[in-house]
């Protein structure tokens, strides 16, 4: 259910088809000991509870090359990439807020990050752009919050981060959000690599959650840089070229 292109690479991908996910060797809350939510893995996808009415939190991060620690790699600052994720929200509450998305942050003890998420609150469902240094944005997802496509793009060569959703499974993506982390995130560009996390949250004013709110499909590709598409075209065309040359030579 887990995929990797080699080690010490940033990308793969995971369908969640496993209770115990080696892939995922790392989690953390931020609401503090009294936060009780959980992202647990069911075998089919991965869901998020609070045992109890009250606040809970819980990340967890994506392990890269799948080896313990290896929580960031160099090659996700320099090379660009897109993280996918689908998610379902059907938990209602008329108060507080529940949240699942994906997020990416400095890796530095967390201290900047940038987040899209699909969200419950007070009773309104949304998709949510957030991060440090850098004004929320939301639209509306009322009738749209089962099966929703979230993704964060890097472009390297500008050095903008992006958020996107889909509504329609991801045939097509709409731009949420995006922002420059040189000038935003305190601690400047992560050049030692972002950290990639699908979380999970919930305000202490909502009730329990058992069911209803999971996520699935993560993936995180890189994508060639516009130089490279050029030397992937320009290779083509060569070989495209002797290929003719081989087919009109003469027979000896």
């Amino acid at each position: 259910a887990t995929t990797k292109l080699s080690a010490q690479a940033f990308v793969g991908s995971d369908t969640f088809n496993t209770s115990i996910d080696p892939a995922w060797p790392s989690a953390f809350r931020l609401l503090g000991a009294s936060g009780i939510g959980y992202l647990d893995f069911t075998g089919s996808q991965v869901q998020f509870t609070t045992s109890i009415s009250g606040t809970g939190s819980y990340f967890r991060i994506w392990g890269g090359d799948g080896t313990v620690g290896a929580y960031q790699a160099p090659a996700s600052y320099t090379n660009s990439w897109v993280m996918n994720l689908q998610v379902v929200d059907t938990f209602s509450t008329s108060s507080g807020f529940a949240s699942i998305g994906l997020q990416v942050d400095s890796g530095i003890t967390n201290t900047s990050y940038a987040a899209v998420m699909l969200q419950n609150i007070a009773g309104a469902y949304r998709v949510r752009a957030e991060g440090t240094g850098t004004t929320f944005l939301d639209t509306s997802a009322t009738g749209c919050n089962s099966n929703v496509w979230l993704s964060m793009a890097w472009d390297a060569g500008s050095q903008v981060l992006s958020s996107y959703y889909s509504f329609d499974n991801g045939n097509n993506y709409t731009l949420l959000k995006s922002f420059d982390p040189n000038t935003q995130w305190t601690v400047g560009l992560p050049t030692g690599g972002f950290e990639f996390e699908i979380f999970g949250s919930a305000s202490g004013t909502a009730t329990a959650i058992t069911t209803g709110m999971y996520a699935d499909n993560f993936s995180v590709s890189a994508i060639p840089e516009p130089s490279t598409y050029a030397a992937l075209a320009g290779a083509c065309a060569l070989g495209l070229a002797i290929w003719k040359r081989k087919r009109k030579a003469p027979a000896f």
